[in-house]
């Protein structure tokens, strides 16, 4: 079986030949700039000052990524040999072992359309839904965008679409929502269809503001300097900003104008309707709240429907002289042992550079790297902007058989945590929980206490799977805990309903509450489907008061034999082992 290839698509930035991306940051925001803008921004003028800080945000720079269409000639991953395309008919493409693609997808032409968005709606506190009003696209033409070929089920490159939302007013006074679907997908030479395996859904309030901006350019290594190596330069893919203002703080980039963040309104849910060629598989993460998704089959692949309220999301940043750090901290970035990170400027006196580590909020490393700067926020967030976001999750041989699944969607886990365990939930055998990690500053930027969410949406055959039960009614339960042993939480909902089990929990409290969801029958069953065993931080215990969730029997599934490969990505310094039927390196890691 043939072993889907994955270039890296997030940006790859050299401040030192780009725009001004750096200047010093601190914890704390000021008052006239909304969170939505808030950013460890970095500036030129702190060139050689050998600064050291850490951000720890949602992942930016994959929302302003361009289209592109990308041949691979040998399918090796070379990042150096693979070359852009215009077209999948361009001699790059046609002739390639292998050809991805990062697709931002237009408005459909028609209801019936494949790969395309269908709209946003917003619903307001009373029910009323408001239609979307697509406006443009923005900007308007991408310098790598590509045409479609629906025979092969190859999305069109576009850019991101603005829509108006009559009466649904921002944080900038504006009715105004960019909406960003981007689709990623890869084909063999010998496949006859491309298949989309990786989503990434935003929508983001927004004024445009008109400055010295400039479109988001990808690059192959065509024409790049014979030293750009020794340089440190991009060498081979990149995506380089054409911005000579600060840019961040934008959802996305024209020529000539940003499309700047803003808050999203009170009370209001937000819709997301798109469809496409085939169904993303596996597990969908996000930063939403109780979300209602929905999947149909339509003419040409499947129509996906994400109905869920924005969250707000705690972020923190900082930056200072690197010899001010106690020597711990000194010494751990001294051996590079960070997971990314920006460098800036030119050297300094000790010969380094101005560096500020960006550690991924669903990694382990944002968890270590929080505790090493925690005494600099005292618990206290520098942010605390409004989101609404999801994408597909990238699963690993720690994942439960039953939650890896090579066909379809399974579910969705979302939350407003800082930081979080990047995967479905793990199933603790021994204590028969679901587990979940997350973790956050004690407050917000403003001072309040800061609330959690946490909403876990399955389907009810993978949660029989999980338990071995049989298609009798569940019981279930949900808890949450703090550090001392106290319940925390505000609010906690377990439902079932047409095939689809719900569990949330609202209103909890961090640096490091315990989530704990359990099910179970009145009637025996089997023992659990082996799995590995997790690292506990999100869990469920059984309650003896808990009420039955009834729905219709559900036959428990016949999981086909289906045989199983592994491969191992790397991201610097970071790797990954993925199992899958059709195992594929996550947004950012390529190949090993």
């Amino acid at each position: 079986m043939k072993q889907m290839k994955h270039f890296k698509i997030l940006a790859t930035f050299t401040a030192a030949i780009l725009l001004p991306l750096l200047g010093v940051a601190s914890n704390s925001n000021a008052a006239t700039t909304p969170d939505e803008q808030y950013v460890v921004s970095t500036s030129q003028s702190l060139s050689g000052q050998e600064l050291m800080g850490i951000s720890i945000a949602d992942n930016s720079s994959a929302s302003t990524h361009p289209s592109w269409l990308l041949a691979d000639p040998l399918g090796n991953n070379d990042w150096i040999k693979a070359r852009l395309c215009t077209s999948l008919s361009d001699a790059n493409c046609s002739t390639a072992a292998s050809v991805s693609y990062v697709a931002t997808l237009p408005v459909c032409d028609s209801p019936d359309s494949s790969n395309c968005l269908v709209g946003i709606s917003a619903i307001s506190p009373s029910g009323a839904e408001v239609q979307g009003k697509f406006s443009r696209a923005f900007p308007t033409k991408g310098w790598t965008d590509y045409p479609a070929d629906q025979s092969s089920n190859l999305p069109a490159g576009a850019s991101p679409s603005l829509f108006t939302l009559p009466g649904v007013t921002n944080g900038g006074g504006t009715d105004t929502y960019l909406v960003n679907f981007q689709a990623q997908g890869h084909r063999n030479k010998s496949d006859a269809k491309f298949l989309t395996n990786q989503v990434l859904a935003t929508i983001s309030p927004v004024t445009i503001q008109n400055g010295n901006y400039g479109r988001m350019h990808a690059f192959d290594a065509t024409g790049r300097r014979a030293d750009c190596v020794a340089a440190n330069l991009p060498c081979g893919l990149s995506v380089n900003g054409g911005s000579n203002m600060d840019d961040k703080a934008c959802a996305s980039l024209d020529d000539g104008a940003c499309a700047l963040k803003q808050a999203f309104p009170a009370g209001y849910r937000f819709k997301l309707v798109v469809n496409l060629g085939n169904t993303p598989v596996g597990w969908f993460h996000g930063r939403i709240k109780s979300p209602d998704l929905s999947i149909i089959n339509n003419t040409n692949g499947v129509q996906i429907s994400v109905a869920a309220e924005p969250v707000t999301v705690p972020t923190v940043g900082i930056a200072v002289n690197r010899f001010t750090l106690p020597q711990n901290m000194q010494d751990f970035y001294k051996n590079g042992t960070q997971t990314e990170s920006w460098n800036w400027g030119e050297v300094g006196p000790h010969g380094l550079r101005n560096q500020l580590s960006l550690p991924p909020p669903s990694s382990q490393a944002a968890f270590d790297q929080f505790k090493l700067w925690s005494s600099y926020f005292n618990d206290k967030a520098s942010a605390t902007p409004t989101i609404w976001n999801f994408q597909t999750l990238e699963l690993n041989s720690d994942s439960s058989s039953c939650f890896q699944n090579s066909k379809s969607l399974i579910g969705i886990v979302t939350t407003n945590a800082m930081m979080y365990s990047g995967g479905p939930p793990s199933f603790n055998k021994s204590e028969g929980v679901l587990e979940y990690k997350v973790g956050s500053p004690h407050y917000k930027a403003n001072g309040d206490v800061f609330q959690g969410t946490y909403d876990l949406q399955v389907r009810s055959d993978v949660a029989r799977c999980l338990y071995g039960f049989s298609s009798a009614p569940i019981k279930a339960s949900l808890t949450v805990t703090s550090e001392s042993g106290a319940e925390n939480v505000a609010s906690t909902t377990v439902t079932e309903n047409n095939g689809w089990l719900r569990m949330a929990a609202y209103g909890f409290t961090f640096s490091n509450p315990t989530i704990k969801v359990k099910l179970s029958q009145d009637t025996p069953a089997p023992a659990p489907t082996p799995s590995a065993s997790p690292t506990p931080t999100v869990e469920a215990t059984p309650t003896p008061s808990a009420s039955p969730v009834t729905t219709t029997p559900t036959p428990k599934p016949t999981v086909a034999a289906q045989k199983k490969s592994t491969i191992v990505c790397v991201k610097g310094k970071s790797t990954k082992s993925i199992i899958a039927v059709k195992p594929v390196c996550p947004i950012g890691y390529k190949k090993k």
